[in-house]
């Protein structure tokens, strides 16, 4: 992104200090000053980023904010990202400069350290690695990747066996090897690897058994976040997980976790520590029934709980008998209850029960219920401050009678 002398001695610090704000603020102080309006844009840019990453999710000016953001990105993405074009395809901005690319093993084989003198780039995305693996491992541009993405590359067994022996992901902090077909073996490779860094490590959607992940689990990784989602994960895979030291996000929904893997997660103290970092618990398609559920609201370690996922299940209606009379979910404002086997008489238990007034969010698509239950959680909707989702029940019903919203009308009105 910079061309003169001046410029690149902005973007040196830039580089070499990838956490640090402070030389990107004064980067941005000098596009201000520029009477260029190209480098005015690219500064207020630059700030506008900063400022963003620095808000929480709720904060007043953050959609305003995003707006401009948006606005400047769309107007000069591709003067922004033209020095780069001959060696990369998409480009993402964080904190106000190119700092992801896609690209292909050709462009990266060689053009990759081109791209990390121009840009303070961090993640890499590779698509179409396939049996190239052994060849992307002996690349010394590898050092400087900090997130590799090689999410649906047609990877193997032979392939992660030969990134583990990699002498050049000693500084990796984030590897994604999402919907790659990969299985136990491929695991006790990867927990060989030398990743001093690595704190992030996506999986999902592979067919990972509870040997493979327990065997990754007990490797000495320093792992924060695990995204296991999609995989055959069960039984003592859970002990690993609930016992591993550092983890503070793990994702497992459509895993065989059964009652009994859920009981474990959901009652052990660990959960309390990772849910103050995500504050939501996805359990959706993991093979629950009514019993689970039950465990699940006597467990004081989901007091900070805001959502939760338990769609695609085997729940009945004594899982929303449970959930109508917990006290244990004072936070919860987002309930995934689709797919499963509830009828009128769970949906009249919860419409009436004191947790519809603190609900924002209602699933109950794609169960059993009738007229009658739809209709019920319509009428106790805590005046209208929850929406409810209830397509997939009775055919072509998407909402309340024609009877109860002429009387909700009359109640909103008055």
């Amino acid at each position: 992104m910079a061309t003169t002398i001046e410029e690149r001695a902005f973007l040196k610090p830039i580089l070499e200090n990838f956490h640090d704000d402070g030389p990107r603020w004064k980067y941005a102080e000098y596009l201000a000053e520029s009477c260029n309006d190209l480098d005015q844009a690219q500064g207020e840019f630059i700030e506008l980023q900063l400022t963003i990453a620095s808000l929480a999710a709720d904060h007043p000016r953050r959609t305003l904010l995003v707006d401009r953001q948006n606005e400047l990105r769309q107007k000069y993405h591709d003067t922004w990202t033209a020095r780069l074009k001959p060696f990369a395809s998409g480009f993402e901005f964080r904190r106000g400069f190119i700092d992801s690319v896609s690209l292909s093993f050709e462009q990266f084989e060689k053009y990759g350290n081109k791209l990390f003198d121009l840009a303070p780039v961090r993640r890499i995305s590779l698509t179409d690695v396939g049996q190239r693996a052994a060849t992307l491992a002996k690349l010394p541009q590898l050092e400087r990747v900090r997130e590799l993405v090689l999410c649906g590359a047609v990877l193997g067994e032979g392939s992660v066996q030969a990134l583990a022996h990699s002498p050049y992901l000693h500084s990796l902090e984030l590897l994604d090897l999402s919907f790659n077909g990969l299985g136990d073996n491929a695991m006790s490779h990867l927990a060989e690897a030398h990743l001093p860094k690595l704190h992030t490590l996506l999986l999902n959607d592979n067919r990972i058994g509870h040997h493979g992940a327990t065997h990754l689990l007990r490797a000495p990784l320093q792992l924060h976040t695990l995204d296991l989602s999609a995989n055959l994960v069960r039984g003592s895979a859970i002990t690993a997980l609930v016992e591993h030291p550092t983890l503070k996000q793990v994702r497992l929904r459509m895993n065989p976790l059964g009652d009994a893997g859920a009981i474990e997660l959901v009652q052990h103290p660990v959960m309390s520590r990772w849910l103050a970092v995500e504050g939501s618990l996805d359990l959706s398609q993991t093979g629950l029934t009514s019993n689970s559920v039950y465990s699940l609201t006597k467990s004081g370690m989901l007091t900070e709980l805001g959502t939760l996922n338990l769609s695609s299940n085997s729940l009945d209606d004594r899982s929303v008998d449970a959930l109508a009379h917990c006290k244990n979910l004072p936070n919860l404002h987002t309930l995934l209850l689709g797919h499963n086997k509830i009828t009128d008489r769970g949906a009249v238990a919860l419409a009436r029960s004191p947790f519809m007034q603190q609900l924002r969010w209602l699933d109950v698509s794609s169960n059993r219920l009738t007229r009658r239950g739809i209709d019920d959680l319509w009428i106790n909707r805590a005046d209208w401050h929850v929406t409810v989702e209830c397509e997939g029940n009775v055919p072509g019903v998407r909402g309340p009678s024609e009877q109860v919203q002429k009387g909700l009308g009359r109640r909103t009105n008055s």
